[in-house]
């Protein structure tokens, strides 16, 4: 499948991400979004093909169609609906025709950012799947209360589809869409974010954003080699390592750790998983070095984490 989107600039992307926005406020305030959610089965459980966030990742469907394939269901989205997948969810995404795009928001604990997809990617990289979505244009949002304050509410969401839920769901929705758009102010100008945030897939270097997509599709596994995802970026292992520290401001084993880190912390508030088995999980087959490399992240082991949530610490 070829893309059968023009890639834009990045002032014209920005001022997509805006009108999206602003188009789904209209929507939502006549009543005539969609909004839908799985259901909450098979959550935090590892499938092949799929991948889990530990982050809620709100999906706004601009152009095309996209099916998402859930443990126990498979949903089809349109123009003019809107996904909630909460944190934890297994899907896998597969845009159904060459004009897809969406919009969006993936709201975490400690981080909030929303970008433009299409599909499918420009290249093929491991592992090379076609008609899978694509960030094209990425946007940080403000760290502060609110974003944190509105994951917590989002993840409330049982997806029982009562009124009462649908109600909450719409407000929230309102509510965040407002927030950002006022938050994000006019269009962007250049290729500099307005927070100075290095986007995941907008590094500024195109090699550099391959091999992060690279690292992203094997966060549930042992990371893959430098020279492995060099060959795949078509460099050499050290061109891409001066590469990526230079625009990612990290090593690239380093950006591996940190993203399976976040992603097992994520975990450990499931207790039906053990500490070795979130470990393994994220590709980590020596325990104590994920604990030793855990604790130096946040400044608490994962015992202490799961003794904290569980209030017997």
């Amino acid at each position: 499948m070829n893309s059968g989107n023009k890639r834009l600039s990045i002032p014209e992307y920005s001022a997509m991400l805006r009108d999206a926005i602003r188009k789904f406020i209209g929507l939502l305030e006549e009543n005539r979004a969609n909004i839908l959610a799985p259901e909450l089965k098979g959550r935090w459980i590892k499938k092949q093909g799929s991948f889990f966030h530990p982050c809620t990742e709100i999906f706004f469907q601009l152009n095309g169609s996209c099916r998402f394939e859930f443990p126990a269901q498979e949903i089809f989205i349109k123009p003019g609906d809107i996904l909630f997948v909460l944190p934890g969810m297994p899907h896998r995404e597969t845009a159904t025709d060459e004009k897809f795009r969406n919009l969006v928001y993936q709201i975490g604990n400690t981080e909030a950012m929303l970008h433009l997809a299409e599909a499918p990617g420009p290249v093929s990289v491991m592992p090379a799947e076609a008609g899978v979505p694509y960030p094209v244009y990425r946007e940080c949002l403000k760290t502060d209360d609110f974003y944190p304050a509105l994951h917590k509410a989002l993840s409330l969401f049982s997806g029982d589809g009562s009124p009462d839920t649908e109600a909450f769901r719409k407000h929230l929705l309102s509510a965040m869409l407002l927030h950002s758009f006022r938050e994000l102010g006019p269009p962007q100008t250049s290729k500099a974010s307005s927070h100075g945030i290095i986007s995941a897939y907008d590094s500024g270097n195109y090699k550099v954003n391959m091999a992060v997509k690279i690292i992203h599709e094997h966060v549930f596994s042992p990371p893959p080699a430098v020279a492995e995802i060099a060959a795949a970026v078509k460099c050499s292992p050290n061109h891409l390592s001066t590469l990526f520290h230079r625009y990612a401001g990290t090593t690239i084993k380093q950006y591996c750790n940190n993203l399976k880190l976040e992603y097992a912390r994520r975990q450990i508030k499931n207790p039906a998983y053990n500490i070795s088995e979130i470990a393994w999980n994220y590709g980590f087959r020596d325990t104590s070095y994920f604990i030793k490399i855990f604790k130096k992240r946040f400044g608490y082991s994962p015992g202490k984490l799961r003794s904290a949530l569980s209030g017997t610490d």
